[in-house]
């Protein structure tokens, strides 16, 4: 998953190795030090298929995050202080100050580049689907779920009747103005927060999703975007560097893939087929999670989840 330039093959285990990391940062390329959430991940494989980035620039990508460990912060502050280009996400740390953005930007020397870019999270493919929350239980190999297919299992519909379940009960009559705004409202407010001894967001993607959501498939799940996104996104790093680019083809961050509900395509009006869902046994899946939860845990989640997205309202039982 982590690696760099000619080892992103043998991952960040190999950026561990002093002789091998050396030998990088000793090259004639300059480095451009990679830092943030997956998305950072999928930034650098499409940079690195730009001839002239990859010929000006050897990619280093550090451990995602929310997944660098202790024993991997040293060298990361190493890595980071040899920059010559530091492409990152700004991040509190999460209760893990040492690992912000913030905390590595000191180690930057004068002369290096830098570019930052907003975390790219959007609902509205998926405006039914979260974690499982109130007192629901987790469920083994899936981070989310679509309350609304949910609601349907939990009403005793069979999994080949849940698209016209849901299209019948069209749960987002009244609704698609306000989630539009709700999730770009929401887009805005991470691309203009500055984090403390951080750096304001350059690259952002709310724009994008405004003008374009209806004619390209731009989220493949709530966190992760698709290459037409991404594509974007890359364009507007190489903008600021300056470079040339050119759109890859092949999707950087593949999994997940969540279905987007007929009830939805039709409610926003799109004018594109979504992706293949994968995995192909997700809905079977789904439907024997919701039949162990309690009817009672799920209407309190839903609940609790329309007090801040109010399209759930209409999930609640008799609605």
């Amino acid at each position: 998953m982590f690696g760099f330039g000619r080892a992103v093959k043998a991952g960040f285990g190999a950026l561990l190795n002093p002789s091998t990391y050396s030998s990088i940062l000793r090259g004639k390329r300059k480095t451009a030090v990679f830092y943030g959430a997956c998305h950072a991940i999928g930034i650098s494989k499409i940079l690195e298929q730009q001839k002239e980035f990859r010929t000006e620039y050897e990619v280093i990508v550090l451990p995602a995050n929310f997944l660098i460990a202790h024993d991997q912060l040293e060298l990361a502050k190493e890595t980071v202080a040899k920059a010559d280009l530091f492409v990152y996400q700004p991040y509190t740390g999460a209760g893990r100050q040492e690992f912000s953005s913030a905390n590595l930007l000191r180690r930057l020397k004068p002369s290096a580049k830098v570019v930052t870019f907003a975390y790219p999270h959007c609902e509205i493919y998926q405006p039914f689907t979260q974690y499982p929350s109130h007192g629901m239980p987790k469920i083994e190999g899936v981070s989310y779920v679509d309350y609304a297919f949910g609601r349907a299992i939990i009403d005793g519909v069979s999994i080949d009747d849940v698209d016209a379940y849901t299209a019948d009960r069209g749960l987002l009559a009244g609704h698609v103005e306000q989630l539009l705004a709700w999730n770009l409202t929401e887009a805005r407010a991470r691309e203009t927060r500055v984090l403390a001894d951080d750096l304001p967001i350059q690259v952002r993607f709310s724009d994008i999703v405004e003008k374009e959501f209806r004619s390209r498939h731009l989220f493949l799940s709530l966190n992760h975007p698709s290459v037409a996104l991404l594509n974007e996104v890359a364009r507007r790093i190489c903008e600021h560097i300056p470079l040339p680019f050119n759109p890859v083809l092949k999707e950087v961050l593949p999994f997940p893939v969540l279905p987007i509900a007929s009830h939805v395509r039709t409610a926003l009006g799109l004018n594109f087929t979504p992706q293949k869902m994968q995995p192909s046994n997700y809905h079977q899946h789904l439907a024997d999670y919701f039949r162990t939860v309690d009817p009672a845990t799920f209407e309190a989640s839903v609940a609790c989840m329309a007090t801040s997205r109010p399209w759930f309202k209409s999930l609640a039982r008799g609605q």
